[in-house]
């Protein structure tokens, strides 16, 4: 892996080429941070599986980002070869049943990536072609005094516009209260039997809830606004999460270990153009 550090905080990288194994067609494999350590209070992010040492790939740990939408005009999920934007070309595992990510899929050929790296950011670079498209990707994480920023830069570089959806995927530990975490742009919690908004504005899991089938549930009344959340930590108490471009839409999930919202951006860069955004987390 690779590592940023300063006197707060140690951020670990995933390497794209020595930590393959860790890697699968769901997260994007250029600048996937696995794990934030604070000097004083240790590991600071959960996962699906946390704290197995070898979670599923498609479920992974840490703080991965994701590009949901693949390079078609339909967002349906298609059978046959396809590309996956920071992942690489993706294909069924057995060609006999439907494509399904977490059951049905396996990366044929990950991307690769140019890395160059400073004390305090890591640049990964890598260019991708299929089909009628082609563009370059840049993904960056910077760590600056307890701030960590992604950002990610698409420059299409193909004749055709290139579609994506994007979102972020944080795996924070769950407080021994249940409280998860305080929006602070509009939106709306619809009725559901695992989440509830207490009167202090607070998202909180139910304890009544079986928490082993884990929940996905998604926001109402958020799109376009710009994202922004205190996400509350059992060892630093809060942690300030915002992002620079427009929602799609917001979807929380958790399970019996670890809860987790998913801001999502959704745009298409036209051909000679670029798009560029950054999520920020500030412990």
């Amino acid at each position: 892996m690779f590592h940023l550090r300063n006197q707060h905080l140690t951020v670990s990288i995933l390497d794209p080429i020595k930590d393959q194994d860790r890697l699968g067609p769901r997260f994007c494999t250029g600048g996937y941070i696995y794990q934030v350590e604070d000097s004083t209070h240790g590991a600071l992010f959960s996962g699906p599986e946390f704290p197995s040492k070898r979670p599923m790939v498609t479920n992974g740990q840490g703080l991965p980002e994701v590009f949901q939408f693949i390079l078609y005009e339909d967002e349906r999920e298609v059978e046959e070869e396809k590309l996956i934007i920071g992942v690489g070309i993706v294909d069924k595992r057995d060609p006999q049943l439907p494509y399904h990510l977490f059951t049905n899929s396996q990366t044929k050929k990950f991307c690769e990536w140019q890395i160059s790296q400073d004390e305090n950011f890591i640049r990964m670079e890598t260019m991708q072609a299929y089909k009628q498209w082609a563009f370059q990707l840049t993904r960056e994480v910077r760590l600056e005094g307890r701030t960590i920023s992604s950002s990610t830069r698409i420059k299409n570089i193909g004749a055709g516009a290139a579609p994506f959806r994007w979102f972020a995927h944080p795996f924070f530990p769950l407080n021994p209260d249940w409280r998860c975490c305080r929006f602070l742009m509009p939106m709306q919690l619809p009725d559901n039997p695992a989440y509830s908004i207490n009167a202090a504005q607070i998202l909180e899991m139910k304890s009544s809830y079986n928490w082993q089938e884990g929940y996905f549930q998604l926001l109402e009344n958020c799109q376009n606004e710009k994202f922004s959340a205190i996400q509350f930590h059992p060892q630093l108490q809060r942690i300030y999460v915002s992002g620079d471009f427009p929602l799609l839409k917001v979807a929380i999930w958790a399970n019996e270990r670890t809860f987790s919202f998913e801001p999502f951006y959704e745009d298409a860069v036209l051909a000679g153009e670029e798009k560029q955004w950054a999520i920020f987390y500030h412990f």
